[in-house]
């Protein structure tokens, strides 16, 4: 993670868009400042900075909506989703998707709008909408591209289990820890293990299995310094000790993780985990 953001926030002190505005077609379609933005932006969300990483995103938007290229603003808005996906803002994912749909369907971009309905659906998939969100995902779902295969399949692969489908999200996080370049690659892969191990649990898996694939979630989350991935991992992992008796160890793992934080206490991940942390200092 200090390497993305260091390598965006480079991109962003060199971007003139006098300058660079007209490299888009040859910056793989879009426009490398937006793409420099959104990046920092999607880095700065995995580190748990979901303040700053807001900020960034509405910068890149409004880059992106300034320079009147639609596939610099479809790549905006697909990202910009992705953002508000990790920070769990359900209603501002639906929203981001919703304009990249209709973005899309102007101007006849097929990729984006198989994305922006993905959007919309997980937003819907988070409340009571489940059936119609997991729908939309599902259906949309094809038109993911192989490099955002293990992000995009994990939050299919938890829709399907707040759904009830467990052996199908257990089969979908599967094949995404081996999808791209491996079990250990990836900005997201930290979560696919940690959903395997919740879904193993669930099963009735060994105790074993479990602990062990939430402990591959919480050390590749710690090596990449994605410590919002970090922190699920260590509030799931506590909640398995926790039910096993073993508090103690429990809130001495989550104690610290949570204690790293400094901005986005009203966030979902926070809160659930300072529940945790309060219900064992009763």
């Amino acid at each position: 993670m200090p390497r993305l953001l260091e390598t965006t926030e480079e991109g962003i002190r060199r971007y003139d868009a006098k300058r660079h505005a007209q490299l888009a077609e040859a910056f793989g379609g879009h426009d490398p400042g937006v793409c420099a933005l959104i990046f920092h932006a999607v880095g700065l969300s995995l580190r748990g900075l979901p303040d700053q990483a807001r900020r960034t995103m509405e910068r890149a938007l409004l880059l992106a909506e300034s320079l009147s290229h639609p596939p610099s603003i479809g790549f905006a808005y697909k990202w910009a989703g992705s953002c508000l996906m990790i920070a769990r803002d359900r209603h501002g994912c639906e929203q981001i998707g919703a304009r990249c749909v209709t973005l899309a369907e102007k101007f006849d971009l097929p990729v984006y709008r198989g994305t922006g309905r993905y959007l919309v659906g997980w937003g819907k998939a988070q409340g009571l909408t489940l059936s119609e969100g997991l729908t939309l995902m599902e259906e949309a779902f094809p038109f993911v591209e192989k490099p955002t295969y293990k992000f995009f399949g994990a939050a299919l692969a938890e829709a399907r289990f707040d759904a009830g489908r467990v052996t199908d999200a257990l089969a979908l996080v599967d094949h995404a820890v081996n999808a791209g370049e491996g079990p250990a690659s990836g900005l997201y892969v930290s979560e696919v293990h940690r959903l395997r191990g919740t879904f193993l649990k669930s099963l009735g898996s060994p105790v074993e299995e479990v602990e062990r694939a939430l402990r591959i979630a919480l050390q590749i989350a710690e090596e990449q310094g994605a410590f919002l991935l970090k922190l699920r991992a260590a509030t799931s992992l506590a909640r398995l000790w926790r039910d096993q008796g073993k508090v103690r160890q429990a809130r001495e793992l989550l104690a610290p993780v949570y204690g790293w934080f400094t901005e986005g206490f009203e966030s979902r991940d926070l809160k659930e985990a300072k529940a945790l942390l309060k219900e064992w200092a009763s």
